[in-house]
Formats: C-alpha cells, structure tokens, sequence
C-alpha cells in the first residue's frame, strides 16, 4: 500500500488590506485584536482596521466589505500609504495601508465582537512612542503616513475582465 501526503501551499499570496482612520481630533483609530489569526498570534494586540481581500472582489470593495463587518462603518478611500509584504512560514501576504475618510459619524463606530476586543482613537506620536504591543507593520505604516507621502486613491486601477 503506498500513501500519499500531500501539504497545500498556497501558489498564490492573500491580498491584505489595512487602513488610517482619522478623527477630527486629528487622532487614529487602533482596534485589539479579540482572537489570534490563523497566521500570527495577534489577540489583545492592537492594529488599524483591517482584513483579506477575496479573490472575487476589488481592492476598494474588499476594504469597505470589512470596515462594514469589524466597524460597521463606511469609508470612502482617500489614498494609499504602501504596499507592505509579509513572509509567514510557508505563506506569504501582500499588504494595500490606506487613509480612508469614515463617512458619518464616529460615535456610530460598533466593533464586531466576535473579531475584536475593543477599539481606541489614539494621538499618532503617542502610539510610536508608547509600549503598545502592536501588529506586525503597523507602526511601519504609521511612521509611513506620517511622511505624508500618499499616492491618490485613483491611481489604483482596477480590470474587471
């Protein structure tokens, strides 16, 4: 009898997005993590708003897809901060930080439970400076956005074929 063990590995990497939330009191939005990632250990660690693009989707409807199911907000896109790559053992994700403009109110901010723990408008220095434990590329990002280097929104195209 001969048995045959095969290991998945993906061909293709996962399209990531994470985006800048800012507040009048020119603060970001940080959101904790209520449960680890089946690629990093991230519950009770803090990060910006963020999740997977499906394969079917483009980037902008990715992006408002998931700030509608952790936030339950809508944003509209402003522009891109970078392009960030993770190497993860045997996977590999490609991560789109966007500045998005929350349309409406904060106060109408309610957080997915099952996804997060909590969420908190921080001041942008404060959170390079403090001791937060914070996600993989998020302060990268952070510091990126500082340098207010941001590539227009509609500079991403995007081919429906």
């Amino acid at each position: 009898m001969i048995i045959f063990i095969s290991t998945i590995i993906p061909i293709n990497p996962s399209l990531a997005i994470g985006v800048i939330i800012k507040n009048k009191n020119n603060k970001i939005l940080l959101v904790q993590e209520g449960r680890d990632k089946y690629y990093e250990k991230a519950k009770d660690v803090w990060g910006l708003p963020a999740g997977k693009v499906e394969w079917t989707e483009s980037i902008e409807n990715g992006l408002k897809r998931e700030m509608k199911e952790e936030l339950n907000i809508e944003v509209k896109p402003i522009g891109l901060i970078g392009v960030y790559q993770y190497l993860r053992d045997d996977s590999q994700c490609i991560g789109f930080a966007f500045v998005v403009e929350l349309i409406g109110r904060e106060e109408n901010i309610k957080y997915n439970l099952k996804e997060l723990h909590t969420i908190q408008w921080r001041d942008i220095d404060e959170i390079l400076q403090s001791d937060l434990q914070l996600r993989d590329g998020v302060q990268e990002t952070i510091e990126d956005y500082k340098k207010n280097n941001i590539l227009p929104f509609e500079f991403i195209h995007f081919f429906d074929f």
